[in-house]
């Protein structure tokens, strides 16, 4: 644990804290995984702070990285794969399981839940909160940021004029830093709908858009991913939390992050990315607050509102433009070293997350799968802790030692009894919502749950255990 002063203002640690704790953690990880001295990767963490009235202790509890994601060519249809390995989900994925095996201790024995009046339903700590950190801002909206002071105010006061008018911000940012993520099917992208996974030419750098993940744009068909980008996700989770559909079945409301910290790109304005961050997390979706509909505004009342933005100095040693800069030191100045040196620093192909209490898993983020395991593997021992089976396999074992229904549930009931949970996301991904259009992917078919062992919860039975 860290101790860190309160912020007077909001009581998040001052700025850059939650960034050198994640930093430091990540250091002390073990190096497999990692990327080699010429790549890059994006890291993320979350931090858990318990707060008194004086003084905050503070401690990381989930780390990834990763950059790839799974082409639609390598998706396995039963759910195996972990089809996004961008670090900004990973590191959620993480966090859910980390929680998810707090809720097998005893009750006594929880450090982030406690009970409420009614059976197998949890409330988090009052005095716990969670705050993100992120090596770069997240792909998609929040990648979209002015490059120059002038641009930066001239935005602020044009989306603010839009906000107070209720209209759209989707125009396009002069002098900006571009996103590799593509436009989701949208006005004036005719034949590209939502739900076919495609996107259209237009409105390619334009603000405010629902997007896919980055990636090259001459891929086949085939290799290109369905994950919507992580600026898509974030916001989806700051409105309706981060827990998942699964945890949310233990819950009564959602749990979101109290603060986003990025580190400021060497390239970039710190006014500009707060900005673009705090559009693309919230004021994007804020008009759904504003809602007359009595069911719309039962929903908000349970979305905590939007986390506070940090932009920080702290830099990341992975970083794309960190690793381009050492290459350049070591280099020199000769005309063989310069030559080598204008190719692209190539992103690395692993992933790897970290929860507390457990060791670093591996992942091959184009395969979704262990590292060590090939495309064509579909043996359960290849699926990562943080796949859809793993996760319901845990969620079936908190059900299990809370002596409440779920376990003989489907995947899909599931999902489907987490209704407080799906009322939230549908005010932003449902007809005229915010969020839309989102590519929605197919149910896994033939989805089994997996099981795998939890050190301090071995006395529940299980009928399938594989150990990690």
């Amino acid at each position: 644990f860290r101790e860190w002063p309160l912020s007077m203002e909001t009581g998040v640690p001052s700025q850059g804290h939650i960034a050198k704790l994640v930093l430091e953690k990540y250091s002390s990880l073990p190096k497999n995984g990692k990327p080699q001295p010429h790549e890059w990767t994006v890291l993320a963490g979350v931090v858990r702070t318990i707060s008194t009235s004086s003084k905050q202790s503070s401690s990381v509890v989930a780390i990834a990285t990763g950059t790839k994601c799974v082409g639609k060519k390598h998706v396995n249809k039963s759910g195996d794969t972990l089809n996004d390995c961008h670090a900004e989900t990973l590191v959620r994925r993480a966090l859910v399981r980390y929680l998810f095996e707090d809720l097998l201790k005893p009750v006594d024995k929880m450090v982030n839940f406690e009970p409420t009046e009614e059976k197998g339903i949890f409330r988090l700590s009052p005095a716990l909160s969670f705050d993100l950190y992120i090596s770069q801002p997240p792909c998609g909206d929040a990648s979209i940021y002015e490059t120059t002071l002038v641009t930066v105010r001239k935005r602020k006061r044009d989306e603010t004029l839009a906000e107070e008018k209720e209209t759209n911000t989707t125009n396009p940012i002069p002098d900006s830093n571009r996103t590799g993520a593509k436009v989701v099917g949208w006005q004036g992208n005719q034949g590209n709908g939502p739900g076919s996974g495609e996107w259209g030419q237009g409105s390619k750098q334009n603000a405010g858009l629902t997007r896919l993940k980055s990636g090259r744009s001459d891929l086949p068909k085939e290799l290109v991913t369905t994950s919507m980008s992580c600026s898509d996700k974030l916001c989806l989770a700051t409105y309706a939390g981060f827990q998942s559909a699964l945890l949310s079945r233990f819950l009564r409301s959602p749990l979101t992050f109290r603060s986003l910290t990025i580190s400021r790109p060497p390239d970039a304005l710190k006014e500009a990315v707060s900005n673009a961050v705090s559009r693309a997390l919230w004021r994007r979706i804020a008009r759904v607050c504003t809602s007359q509909n009595e069911t719309v505004q039962a929903a908000c009342l349970k979305s905590p509102g939007p986390p506070e933005i940090i932009i920080c100095e702290e830099k990341f040693e992975n970083h794309r433009l960190e690793v381009k800069r050492k290459l350049a030191e070591l280099k020199g100045s000769s005309g063989a070293g310069q030559q080598k040196l204008g190719r692209k620093v190539p992103a690395s192909g692993v992933a790897i997350n970290w929860y507390e209490g457990v060791g670093v898993e591996v992942v091959t983020g184009a395969f979704g799968r262990k590292q060590g395991a090939s495309s064509r593997q579909t043996s359960k021992k290849t699926c990562s802790r943080l796949s859809k089976p793993a996760m319901w396999g845990i969620a079936i074992q908190v059900a299990r030692s809370l002596g409440v229904e779920g376990e003989s549930w489907e995947y899909s009931q599931w999902k489907q009894k987490a209704q407080w949970y799906q009322k939230l996301k549908g005010q932003l991904k449902g007809q005229d919502g915010p969020l839309r259009p989102w590519v929605r992917k197919a149910s896994p078919q033939g989805i089994s749950p997996l099981i795998l062992r939890v050190p301090h919860a071995d006395k529940i039975k299980c009928q399938k255990t594989i150990e990690t």
